[in-house]
């Protein structure tokens, strides 16, 4: 993208933060599906993993959005400071990818629960 004066700009007028504001909703998507998925398939083995998996999903894949939220206000800021030559604040870190990373750790735990107790679409 290109600034008024021909100089390139630090991005592309908010659609870039868009894009990964809404790509880090389809993580927090997949991830609460796969582990109510996982849940659904437990329940029969271990009733109390049928509960609280889909409650704990739900909590976790909310605040992956709202994270996901703060964290595209901050990189916008962070990005308009930087082009205004204004003081730039604290660029926003990695706490939003370690979230998701520990989700998708979950979820593989979940999936090891499944096919150790034996359990699944065709289980007993």
């Amino acid at each position: 993208m290109t600034r008024a004066g021909g100089a390139p700009g630090p991005w592309d007028s908010g659609l870039q933060i868009e894009r990964s504001n809404l790509a880090w909703r389809r993580t927090a998507l997949g991830l609460t599906a796969a582990l109510a998925l996982a849940s659904r398939f437990l329940t029969g083995s271990h009733p109390w993993v049928g509960l609280v998996l889909p409650l704990a999903a739900v909590a976790a894949g909310g605040a992956v959005m709202a994270a996901a939220a703060r964290r595209s206000g901050r990189f916008d800021r962070w990005l308009r400071a930087r082009e205004a030559g204004e003081a730039v604040p604290k660029a926003p870190g990695g706490r939003l990818l370690f979230t998701a990373a520990v989700l998708a750790a979950l979820t593989a735990v979940a999936g090891v629960c499944l096919v150790v107790s034996g359990y699944g679409p065709a289980g007993p």
